[in-house]
C-alpha cells in the first residue's frame, strides 16, 4: 500500500513540488520555533542562583559622560562612597553593594588557565555584601570581607561550574586561575548565577572584588548599586531616595528600576523573535493548508474517471478516501525527511552549543507531528468530496 501511494505521489510530482517545497520550508520554521521554544523552557526552571524580589536597581551616571563608565577619579569615588552612605542610612534598606545589574549582558569577559585547561569565562567587580543582597548560595569556602584588603593578590568567588570546568572534581579553594597579568586565588565558590536571566544558559563565571584604594588594571569606576529593601517598601520611596541624594550628586543622573520589571524586560526581549517566528510560521501553516485543499480538490476534478473505476472495482470509501489522504502523506514525509537531514546538521557540527541534542530531536518530532496534523486535517475534506464520486461517474468520461 505505502509502495503505491510513493507510486501515485511520485506520478504527480510537478503538482506536489511546490506543495512539498511549501512543507519543507513550513517544517524547517517550524522546527525552529518549537526547538527554541523547548529550549527556553529547559532552562526557564533551572535556578537562577540568586534571588531578585525586593531588590532596586540604582545607576549613577555623570550628567557629561555620553556612554559607558565614569573615570575612578579620588572625586567620583567620593561621590560613589557618599551615595552608597546615604542609601545606606534609610530603614528601609536591608543591605546595598555595588555590581552590575543582573537581566543584562553588563560585566567583562576574558581568557584564563589552571593547568592546561584555558576557557572563557565572564566577572564583574563587587562590594563585600553581595551576596546578602541577592542572596547567593554559597557552598564552599567564604565570601569577601575587610581581611581581604590586606592581600598581595586578588581574591575571587566562582560558580559551581567554572569550578568544575577549571579543577574537575578536585576542590577549588586556593587554587589560581591564571587570566592575562592577573593571578586570581579562588576563596569562595557559589551554586549558580544566571545573570542574564531565567532564559539564558549559565556560563561560566566569577567575582572581583572591588577596592577603594586602588583600581588595579581597570581605570573605570563601577556606578551600580544593588538594594535589598524591606518587604513591602512602596515605590514612592524612590522619591525621598532622590531628594537626599541631590545634594551629593548633582552632577550626576540618577536612574531607579526594581529587578524584577529588568526580569520582565528581559524575557520580553528574549521572546520577541520567538513572537515573531511563531507569526511568520502560522502563516506558512495556512499558506500549506490552503494550497494542499486546493491541489486536493482540483485532483478530484480531473481524477473522476480514475475514483469511479476504483469504486466500480470495490473500493469502500474509507479507501478512496485514505488514498487521496495518504498520497499527501508521502509528500509530507519526503519534506520531513529533508528538513530533518538539514536540522541534524546543526546537532552534529555543534552549531548552537546551548541547544543539548535532546531538544533538537523533540524539535523535530514536535514539528512532524505539526505537519502531519496539519496535512491530515486539509485533506480530509477533498478526499470526502472524493468518496461522494459514484461509479456511474466514469462513463461520463468516456
Amino acid at each position: 500500500m505505502i509502495r503505491h501511494l510513493c507510486r501515485l505521489a511520485w506520478n504527480r510530482k510537478r503538482g506536489y513540488f511546490l506543495l512539498g517545497l511549501e512543507m519543507l520550508i513550513s517544517f524547517l520554521i517550524i522546527v525552529v520555533i518549537v526547538t527554541m521554544a523547548l529550549n527556553y523552557l529547559t532552562v526557564f526552571y533551572q535556578p537562577l542562583g540568586f534571588g531578585y524580589r525586593d531588590v532596586w536597581w540604582v545607576e549613577l551616571r555623570p550628567k557629561n559622560l555620553a556612554g559607558g563608565f565614569p573615570q575612578r577619579s579620588a572625586a567620583n569615588v567620593v561621590t560613589v562612597r557618599e551615595v552608597m552612605r546615604i542609601i545606606e542610612g534609610f530603614e528601609e534598606v536591608e543591605v546595598v553593594a555595588l555590581c552590575p545589574p543582573p537581566f543584562s549582558s553588563s560585566g567583562g569577559s576574558q581568557d584564563g588557565e589552571y593547568d592546561g585547561v584555558r576557557d572563557n569565562f565572564r566577572y564583574c567587580r563587587v562590594t563585600d555584601r553581595l551576596d546578602k543582597v541577592l542572596k547567593l548560595n554559597l557552598v564552599a569556602g567564604r565570601w569577601f570581607g575587610e581581611e581581604d584588603d590586606a592581600l598581595a593578590w586578588e581574591p575571587v568567588v566562582v560558580t559551581r561550574k567554572l569550578a568544575r570546568t577549571f579543577f574537575g572534581d578536585g576542590d577549588p579553594l586556593g587554587k589560581t586561575i591564571a587570566a592575562s597579568e592577573l593571578a586570581l586565588r579562588v576563596v569562595g565558590v557559589v551554586d549558580h548565577y544566571r545573570y542574564e536571566g531565567p532564559l539564558a544558559h549559565e556560563e561560566l563565571f566569577l567575582y572581583r572584588r572591588l577596592r577603594w584604594d586602588r583600581g588595579a588594571s581597570e581605570q573605570s569606576l563601577p556606578t551600580s548599586f544593588l538594594i535589598r529593601l524591606q518587604p513591602g517598601t512602596p515605590r514612592r520611596f524612590e522619591k525621598r531616595m532622590r531628594k537626599a541624594l541631590l545634594p551629593v550628586a548633582r552632577s550626576w543622573n540618577l536612574e531607579v528600576e526594581t529587578l524584577e520589571s529588568r526580569r520582565g524586560r528581559s524575557l520580553g526581549e528574549r521572546i520577541k523573535f520567538l513572537r515573531l517566528g511563531g507569526r511568520i510560521a502560522g502563516f506558512m501553516l495556512a499558506m500549506v493548508g490552503l494550497g494542499l485543499v486546493g491541489v486536493l480538490w482540483q485532483n478530484v476534478t480531473q481524477r473522476t474517471r480514475e475514483i469511479g473505476v476504483r469504486r466500480a472495482s470495490g473500493a469502500t470509501r474509507g479507501q478512496v478516501c485514505a488514498q487521496f489522504v495518504g498520497e499527501v502523506m508521502v509528500v509530507a514525509t519526503f519534506a520531513a525527511v529533508l528538513g530533518g537531514m538539514l536540522i541534524v546538521q546543526f546537532a552534529f557540527f555543534d552549531l548552537f552549543p546551548s541547544v543539548a541534542p535532546e531538544v533538537y530531536t523533540a524539535g523535530l518530532l514536535c514539528a512532524a507531528g505539526i505537519l502531519y496534523l496539519l496535512v491530515s486535517v486539509a485533506a480530509l475534506y477533498p478526499g470526502w468530496l472524493a468518496t461522494r464520486v459514484q461509479p456511474a461517474a466514469a462513463l461520463h468520461r468516456e
